[in-house]
């Protein structure tokens, strides 16, 4: 299944360059022989075929994949090579040979752990495990500031670890949402959205190559919460009833984001239509002066998350829409008699599928004027509900 991403701020993220200082890689060079040399203590090295890859070297405390991880690979790969090691960038035989493990400071240095493991069907074994220092002043730091291509392929490998799921699926990605309700979006939700998106594409589970069921529909979505310092990026896996397959989260220091993607927007230009449509006898008729109080009032919510909205035409596609309808009913008497109402609101997806729907109620004393009367039943239900946060919530859930 194909899906149409509107448009996305390219906005460039943090790149950092893989080449270390000479000084630098001297030293890690020698701390990975030290490493290959205690490993050829515990098994036989020489002829042996083993994976190596970048993926498999992680940041300890937060399982990422930083930059440090493709120096760590390359260094790693030489050091194989001078011991007669035959290494390959991906599993070879039935029960393969990889090479992995993870890294992480103490005060004043880095250390590193690395596993030599034998992958199995059942079960994998580490067959032989070493353990190196080296210290932190001859790195470059910015090799362990989070790229975030590598914070997207890691959070993709911990909902794959933690996946139980069906095996048959389509999935769907959607932009982060913010974390705490009624904040303004900000663009760093739809570039983690492009970024999520390419690292899926390269999952053996979830991506657009593998184990595609359209019966079967699932959502990667998530959401970013300031902490402190910090920004935590949550996703998760959820089925149409929300019902979550698997999660995983990082949290990224505000000063390694870039400031624009600081900046509120949605980074995506998304087009709402409105329309009303009488579905009982008893709602207010599409020729009521009322109508256009009413999408005017809605079109008013929408622009304050952002959104642009017109009024449906015939024929229109390509657009997420809202259908509104709603009913009135008079209650009371003596000196006062009150005018109901119940709006329900359709929301739909640009493909035409629903997205989900809104009803609110409201009511206001009649007096001597009906029609005036209906918009302030309007009135009173747009003051007492949070529409445009409610609305906001189900048209990001399509971007």
């Amino acid at each position: 299944m194909k899906y149409l991403y509107i448009k996305f701020i390219l906005s460039a993220f943090l790149l950092f360059p893989f080449t270390l200082p000479a000084f630098a890689a001297d030293t890690l060079n020698k701390t990975t022989d030290q490493i290959i040399e205690n490993l050829s203590e515990k098994i036989r090295i020489s002829g042996i075929t083993i994976q190596v890859s970048e993926n498999n070297f992680l940041e300890r405390e937060s399982m990422v994949n930083l930059p440090f991880s493709k120096a760590l690979r390359d260094s790693l790969a030489a050091s194989l090579s001078k011991y007669g090691a035959v290494v390959t960038v991906s599993e070879h035989g039935e029960r393969p040979l990889i090479l992995n493990g993870s890294y992480g400071f103490e005060g004043e240095n880095l250390f590193l752990t690395i596993r030599i493991r034998r992958m199995g069907d059942l079960s994998s074994e580490d067959i032989a495990v070493a353990r190196a220092e080296m210290p932190r002043k001859k790195l470059d730091e910015s090799l362990f500031k989070p790229d975030f291509k590598r914070v997207a392929n890691s959070l993709i490998s911990m909902l794959e670890r933690n996946y139980t799921g069906p095996e048959t699926f389509d999935v769907k990605v959607k932009a982060l949402r913010p974390g705490v309700k009624g904040e303004q979006s900000v663009l760093l939700g739809s570039e983690m959205k492009k970024y999520l998106s390419t690292a899926v594409n390269k999952s053996n589970i979830f991506g657009e190559s593998f184990n595609r069921s359209p019966e079967t529909q699932f959502f990667i979505q998530g959401t970013y919460t300031r902490l402190g310092d910090y920004m935590r990026l949550f996703v998760e896996v959820v089925d149409y009833r929300e019902r979550q397959m698997t999660s995983a989260s990082y949290n990224v220091k505000i000063t390694d984001i870039p400031p624009e993607l600081l900046n509120v927007g949605t980074g995506e230009e998304v087009q709402v239509c409105i329309v009303y449509t009488q579905e009982a006898y008893n709602d207010i008729k599409a020729d009521s002066p009322a109508v256009g109080y009413l999408i005017g009032k809605i079109g008013s919510s929408i622009g304050k998350s952002g959104f642009k909205s017109r009024v449906c035409e015939s024929g229109d596609s390509g657009s997420i829409s809202i259908k509104a309808s709603m009913n009135t009913k008079e209650t009371g008497g003596g000196d006062y008699e009150f005018l109901s109402g119940n709006l329900i609101l359709h929301i739909n997806s640009k493909d035409g599928n629903s997205l989900g729907t809104l009803e609110y109620k409201g009511r206001s004393v009649i007096r001597n004027d009906p029609d005036r009367a209906i918009n302030r039943v309007i009135d009173n239900i747009f003051k007492k509900n949070n529409v445009s946060e409610d609305l906001k919530g189900i048209i990001l859930s399509d971007i």
